[in-house]
């Protein structure tokens, strides 16, 4: 067993107990920890966090300590989809309004770190089969306005609000900064139900959206599911997604930092 404390003789024969060399040094090096700033990220929509504990846990563990994140954000309420304007609403969910978010976002001081499931895939190439999910149809509703028709998270009006909120907010998605082409492999966040007409149809709208001036510090974004039978996936329809930044080039400076 390790000695923290060592007696020790001041003002005559009185003794008083002082930290160890190797306890000044695990208290500095928890010190060091606390100031550092964060590097490694991961966000997951578990779906039901009860259920991933229960049945998923161990595997999900396993995977946090390979990848050891200094944050984890996991959900199990999503942002709901915006859908079509004429569809029925549910009065408790959240409003679809982007305006407050991009004023907030201009009015921030410090780089912005935004990660979650958004509900929303930009492009086309964020979605697995394009022409499926333009045609979808919720119920069988068709909305009068065609900006609104097709799955919920890929009309072409949520698509354009989110284009928008990026562009205002000088924002970057980070997943895509680095991804150029489509990865029919590992491309995507949401997988649709193995069963039926969405079998292999996915889409990626979990995000880490980042500020311009994280640019150069974006070392890995990586989504961390693959495949239509859901490998990495830990019971869920999301996968975990990971984002890492580089350490400062200048630790004095304050230029990007969080």
């Amino acid at each position: 067993m390790k000695r923290f404390f060592k007696p020790i003789e001041k003002d005559g024969s009185a003794k008083k107990p002082a930290l160890s060399p190797a306890k000044k040094e695990t208290e500095n090096e928890e010190e060091n920890k606390k100031k550092r700033e964060p590097l490694k990220f991961l966000t997951w929509n578990a779906n039901s966090l009860l259920l991933r504990v229960k049945n998923n846990w161990p595997d999900f563990s396993n995977f946090v300590t390979t990848f050891d994140p200094d944050v984890i954000a996991i959900q199990e309420v999503r942002m709901p989809a915006a859908g079509s304007k004429g569809a029925p609403k549910n009065p408790g969910e959240l409003k679809d309004d982007t305006g407050p978010s991009r004023e907030e976002k201009r009015c921030s001081e410090k780089p912005l770190i935004w990660c979650g499931d958004l509900n929303v895939s930009h492009e086309e190439i964020d979605v697995s089969h394009p022409d499926f999910f333009s045609a979808a149809k919720l119920n069988g509703y068709i909305p009068p306005n065609k900006e609104d028709c097709g799955q919920p998270g890929f009309t072409l009006s949520e698509r354009k609000r989110f284009g928008a909120l990026l562009k205002e907010g000088r924002l970057l998605d980070a997943y895509r900064f680095l991804h150029k082409e489509k990865d029919m492999d590992c491309g995507f966040s949401w997988s649709g139900n193995p069963i039926g007409k969405y079998r292999g149809k996915r889409m990626r709208i979990d995000y880490f959206v980042v500020s311009e001036e994280l640019k150069d510090r974006i070392a890995e974004c990586e989504m961390r599911g693959r495949g239509i039978e859901l490998e990495g996936f830990y019971g869920s329809d999301h996968c975990p997604v990971s984002f890492e930044l580089s350490p400062q080039a200048t630790p004095d400076s304050n230029q990007g930092s969080l």
